[in-house]
């Protein structure tokens, strides 16, 4: 996939309107661009209410996990990788 294919995504079109506008970061863009990273989805109430987090590692990692998109359903999440192409751990 290419940046301007990339940029006619659903994922792209969500990252806009839940940023109030904003392009995705650099570093979402070479996520969302990569043939071998893989994704987990967690749930997690980080922000009030219970999501699916889409997200680069584990979100327990000591580093901490870049979160590509979050859902009310893992059903949703998935969906989301799958319209992706992206990888996702099970």
């Amino acid at each position: 996939m290419t940046l301007d294919e990339l940029k006619r995504t659903r994922w792209w079109a969500l990252w806009v309107a839940e940023t109030g506008g904003s392009e995705p970061y650099k570093e979402a863009i070479d996520l969302a661009l990569s043939t071998t990273q893989v994704f987990y989805i967690e749930k997690s109430d980080c922000l009030g209410e219970p999501l699916w987090f889409i997200c680069d590692r584990p979100m327990e990692a000591e580093d901490g996990a870049f979160a590509m998109s979050a859902f009310p359903t893992r059903k949703e999440a998935v969906a989301l990788c799958r319209e992706m192409g992206w990888k996702v751990k099970r």
